[in-house]
């Protein structure tokens, strides 16, 4: 299989394969959406393939070194100043469980609310999606059960903003990634450093989602291209999946031809 799209699909075929839970990406869009963690906990995040066309809430349950412990040397290792991690340490016995808590449960609420692929897109474009390029493409599938880690890297304790390392697989490894939080991630949730496994909690087909709401303009007189382009509601997506015609319409419909979009 070729580790470039279409990763030897055929894009005259693209319903086979793409918005699969089995579809490949290189490009990824992944947000950080809180988590739970003092010694074993959970890590949640949003994770969107811009060659896959899928969308998920992606948690990464483990155990380790939490921020009770010694954190100077951690932090140390994970590049942040003498100064963040005392402030770390200084800080983490004002931080209440009960905090931990009721910010868990408002993040578990949000997500549950965005109850299509499209809303959970929107809540990551509400705060700092973070641009990543995996070292091999993978898909969902991929990364459901794929072990890994997760460390704290920076913290900002007054602001609860921090940003986080992120590793899944072990040979080959898929990603590795210094992930940004700005958002409702929580201070108290992985301060220090987790191994565990990745989990899907629930995904979505945005290329079936997207195509649905544009099927009625599978050809329109005049218009060039001669269908309407959904997949352009994606920011960053891969450029031939923005010139797709939506999902449903044929190519007799559009006079689509897939080859005049690969490179020649």
């Amino acid at each position: 299989m070729s580790n470039t799209f279409p990763f030897g699909n055929e894009l005259s075929q693209a319903e086979s394969w793409l918005g699969h839970m089995n579809a490949k990406s290189t490009n990824w869009y992944v947000f950080y959406d809180g988590g739970l963690s003092v010694i074993c906990g959970y890590h949640s995040f949003i994770f969107l393939g811009l060659e896959s066309l899928t969308i998920a809430v992606v948690r990464f349950y483990g155990c380790g070194v939490s921020v009770g412990l010694p954190v100077g040397k951690l932090f140390g290792a994970a590049g942040a100043n003498a100064r963040a991690a005392r402030r770390v340490e200084h800080g983490h016995g004002i931080i209440s469980n009960a905090y931990d808590v009721a910010s868990t449960i408002e993040m578990e609420q949000a997500q549950r609310s965005a109850g299509e692929g499209m809303a959970l897109y929107q809540r990551m474009q509400s705060g700092y999606p973070n641009f990543m390029q995996a070292l091999q493409p993978f898909s969902l599938s991929d990364l459901a059960g794929m072990s890994g880690a997760v460390a704290g890297a920076h913290i900002e304790l007054g602001a609860a903003a921090g940003s986080y390392i992120i590793e899944g697989g072990v040979s080959p490894v898929y990603f590795r990634k210094s992930i940004v939080n700005t958002g409702d991630g929580l201070v108290n949730a992985g301060l220090g450093m987790l191994s565990g496994v990745w989990s899907v909690e629930r995904w979505y087909n945005l290329y079936l989602e997207l195509g649905a709401s544009a099927q009625a303009s599978c050809a329109i007189k005049d218009q060039i291209p001669g269908y309407a382009q959904p997949y352009r509601q994606i920011a960053d997506v891969h450029p031939i999946i923005a010139q797709l015609p939506p999902a449903g319409c044929s190519i007799s419909e559009t006079e689509f031809n897939p080859a005049s979009l690969l490179p020649q």
